[in-house]
Formats: structure tokens, C-alpha cells, sequence
């Protein structure tokens, strides 16, 4: 459907809060511990995607809402407007973006952290909202709400989004839609979330973030004895990038080895802060096979 096919004007509003405290709950990526560097990109990559798909729907103005600088500079090159968050809360700062929208626009609040959404999710949307007037998209869990959304002429509805939000719009009067909307009702917070939606088909930012971080991690996951103290089992390794990397005596107890030698290749376990907590060879020690 081109954009001219969608018959009323609709503003977008994406709230992305940015910095480093996000997504704390996306603790690893494919099973690969996932450092809080790593977190802050791979957020920043499912916001573009979000908001890629809101400026390709074309029905009207996007405006983010963020306090973030680098979020600030990324969606403005994409087109949206910038609305500074003054740290009001979520529901005031997205009520404070929607003022000045006009009462013959319809709105759209969309979470910033669907990365499998397309335009054509946000298009089936907007015809369902269309026929209940104001509603909302409950989360894939059916606990939470990916969008809140009134159609041109309506009234702004109330906003619960938080905890339980799911419950407490439809409370409040509004309709739940997009129930078949897998990609839209997909926001990742968590692992398994993030794996839901890796199945439903990753927008481009995230897919580029995903390999750059999974080849990254990769290669600090593997590398050469570099130091080994037999008295206790502590030592170093060189990473494959020349980077020295020490570690503890617990971490060589957890290999299942008797001894490590210098220029050995071994495999690594590292937590989110990079600190390796097992030192070992594939197929050797408990629990280890050869693929």
C-alpha cells in the first residue's frame, strides 16, 4: 500500500531513553555474555529499527522523545523530531510530546525496542485502531503494551505504560488490537525475548549490531596461554587481538585441567565485565564435547 493509500494524518511517538542503564535485562546475545557497552549498542540499533518502520510508514511526523544525545544525533537522521525528556516519567513525558499535535491527528506511542517491526505492522495497526477508536497493542507476553494509539478526532486516551500496563489500559477503557501483530507485540527486554525475536526476522540496525557484536565477543573468547603460575593455578591469556587478559585461580579450576602451558590455545568464558571465569580446551573437562 503507498503512503497516499493511508487516508488520515497520524503522529508517532517513540520514547528511547538511551545512555547506559538501558536493557539491563538483556544479559547475554545467543547464549554469549553480553558486556554493558555491548547492551548500550545493541539498544540503539532495535531503536533505529523502531523507528525506521514509523518513518517508513509515511503517514505523518515521528517525534522521539529521549534525554540522550547519540540517541538525539541517530533519529534525527532519520527524520524524526526531537522532543527533550525532562525527566518527568514515561506517561507525562508522552502526554507533554502529543500536546501540540492537532485534535484531527491520530497518535501512535510506540516503545522503542521492537526490532522486527515493519511499516506494514504499524499500517495494520493504525485499521484496527481505526475501528475501535482508541486502543492499544498488548506485548507479546500479553502483560505489557508495545503501543497506545487514538484515531484522528479522538480524544488522547489515558497512558499506564509500566508495569501491568497491559491490564490497566484495557482498565482505563481502551481496546486491545494487533493480536496477530507477532512482530509489533515483540519488544526485547530479556534473552528470550531477544530470541523471539531473531525468529521473527531482526531489522537491519540490529542484524549489523548482532554480527558486530557476536564477532567481536568471539574473538575475545579465544586466544593463547600466555603466563601459568602451577603453584595456584592463576595466569594470563593473550587474546587473538595482542590484548592480555589475567585470570584467576578459580578460573582454571573450572577447566577440568591439570595444567596450562604457554602458547596452548585454550577457549574462554567471560562474564558481562569481560573477566574471564573459565579457562579451558573444547572437549576436555566435564560436560565438554567435540562438535
Amino acid at each position: 500500500m503507498s503512503p497516499a493509500a493511508v487516508p488520515s494524518a497520524w503522529h508517532v511517538v517513540v520514547p528511547i531513553r538511551g545512555g547506559s542503564s538501558g536493557k539491563s535485562r538483556l544479559t547475554d546475545l545467543d547464549g554469549v555474555a553480553l558486556p554493558a557497552d555491548d547492551r548500550v549498542d545493541l539498544a540503539l540499533a532495535m531503536a533505529l529499527d523502531t523507528v525506521g518502520a514509523a518513518v517508513d510508514l509515511a503517514c505523518g511526523p515521528v517525534t522521539v522523545v529521549t534525554g540522550d544525545a547519540v540517541v538525539s544525533s541517530a533519529m534525527s537522521a532519520l527524520g524524526a523530531e526531537i522532543a527533550r525528556d525532562r525527566g518527568r516519567g514515561l506517561n507525562a513525558e508522552l502526554r507533554a510530546a502529543a500536546e501540540t499535535v492537532p485534535a484531527s491527528t491520530g497518535v501512535l506511542f510506540l516503545l522503542g525496542d521492537v526490532p522486527a517491526v515493519v511499516a506494514a505492522d504499524l499500517r495494520a495497526a493504525l485499521d484496527e485502531l481505526r475501528q475501535v477508536g482508541a486502543g492499544f497493542v498488548p506485548d507479546w507476553e500479553g502483560t505489557g503494551t508495545a503501543l497506545v494509539g487514538c484515531s484522528p478526532g479522538r480524544s488522547r486516551p489515558s497512558l499506564a505504560f509500566g508495569s501491568d500496563s497491559a491490564a490497566r489500559h484495557r482498565a482505563i477503557g481502551l481496546s486491545p488490537v494487533g493480536l496477530g501483530l507477532e512482530r509489533l507485540r515483540c519488544d526485547v527486554d530479556t534473552p528470550a525475548a531477544w530470541a523471539r525475536a531473531e525468529a521473527l526476522g531482526l531489522g537491519p540496525a540490529t542484524t549489523a549490531a548482532r554480527d558486530r557484536i557476536l564477532a567481536r565477543l568471539s574473538a575475545m573468547a579465544q586466544g593463547s596461554v600466555h603466563t601459568f603460575d602451577l603453584t595456584d593455578g592463576s595466569g594470563s591469556v593473550l587474546l587473538d587481538d595482542g590484548t592480555e587478559v589475567a585470570f584467576a585461580p578459580e578460573a582454571f579450576e573450572r577447566s577440568g585441567l591439570r595444567l596450562l602451558r604457554p602458547g596452548q590455545r585454550v577457549s574462554l568464558d567471560r562474564d558481562a565485565a569481560g573477566a574471564i571465569t573459565r579457562v579451558f580446551i573444547k572437549g576436555i573437562g566435564d560436560g565438554e564435547t567435540i562438535s
